[in-house]
Order: C-alpha cells, then sequence, then structure tokens
C-alpha cells in the first residue's frame, strides 16, 4: 500500500507509523522485517514523523546524493566527498543518472563531477571505487568512442540531457557525493 494508505490504516487503530528516534530503535525496527522494505513515519515536508513530531534521528539508506555548490578540481572534489560524506557519485543504473539529474539542477556550475575517471594509458574509464557498471550516458562524441589526453574525468551536464563529458580535471565545479548510512 502507499505510504499515505499505511498511514491511515494505522491510525484506524488507534495507532501511527513507527517512529524512529534512536540507533536502538531503528536496529528493532529493522528487525521487524528484514525481507522487505516497509513503510516508517517519516515524511518530507520539511522532515518529520507522522505524528507532527520533529525528525531529529537519521539513518538514511547508502545511496543518498548530496550536491556540494563549491567550484572545486576533481581530485579535490573526490577528497571533500570521501572526508565528509562517501565518495564522488557513481552512476551505475538509469535510476541512479535519474536521481543526479535531479540534483545537477540545481548546480550553480556548468557541470557537476562525477567519481569517473579516465586512464590513457589503458584507454578506458572506471569509477573511482571499482563499481562494476554497464549503464552509460554518454553524450555524443563522448566515452568510450573517443581518446582522451591524461587527466581526464567525467562529469554531468548541469541542465539540457545532463549526459556525461570527459573534462580536464582541473576545472573547478559543482560536484555530487554519495552518502553512507549515519
Amino acid at each position: 500500500m502507499s505510504w499515505r494508505n499505511a498511514q491511515t490504516h494505522c491510525r484506524s487503530l488507534s495507532l501511527d507509523l513507527v517512529n524512529i528516534l534512536s540507533e536502538k530503535q531503528n536496529e528493532e525496527a529493522h528487525n521487524v522485517s528484514t525481507s522487505q522494505i516497509v513503510w516508517i513515519g517519516l515524511f518530507k515536508d520539511p522532515w518529520g514523523w507522522s505524528d507532527g513530531s520533529n525528525a531529529s534521528f537519521r539513518y538514511w539508506n547508502k545511496g543518498n546524493l548530496i550536491l556540494i555548490q563549491q567550484n572545486m578540481t576533481w581530485i579535490d572534489a573526490m577528497t571533500y566527498c570521501r572526508e565528509h560524506h562517501n565518495d564522488l557519485v557513481h552512476v551505475t543504473t538509469k535510476e541512479i543518472q535519474e536521481e543526479v539529474a535531479e540534483k545537477a539542477k540545481n548546480a550553480t556550475s556548468p557541470h557537476v563531477w562525477l567519481g569517473l575517471r579516465y586512464t590513457c594509458k589503458l584507454n578506458f574509464w572506471f569509477w573511482t571505487r571499482s563499481t562494476s557498471a554497464c549503464y552509460q550516458n554518454w553524450a555524443p562524441g563522448q566515452g568510450p568512442e573517443r581518446t582522451y589526453n591524461c587527466g581526464v574525468t567525467g562529469a554531468t551536464e548541469a541542465t539540457g540531457r545532463q549526459q556525461w563529458v570527459g573534462l580536464p580535471e582541473t576545472e573547478r565545479l559543482n560536484f555530487i557525493c554519495s552518502a553512507c548510512a549515519s
């Protein structure tokens, strides 16, 4: 059922969807159902619990994306993401690309760094954490069909078709980090 229907059902029983306010409560909720995804009382408007209380405890699923609206070189962006979050985003599915495209719309630079790097010695593109994926979203004339100079890294267009391009790693762009659950 939808989140709203689940909330209505719980309230018809004089209950509500669960609020998770601590790591212990999160573990208890996780132990209730490890084989499927279940609704909890969290909703965005801004983030709060369905009973109206504030949502101060957060335990987000891995892969949440964060647009950093600071212009940095690719190396500095990767370092920033690894120190403050998880890594530069790896776009391994169409669904992740759609999330990246939504985030990139709010960028203050024309492109946004991804965790994609080109090796000129071996002439191929790779994700920085050895993530394997078949999904690609290259702009025409970009990607594997082209040979690049050394020092080229991957970015996505912030607007338009939001396809991937190879740019010198010294350019200064906004970037998208993936966040670990915390």
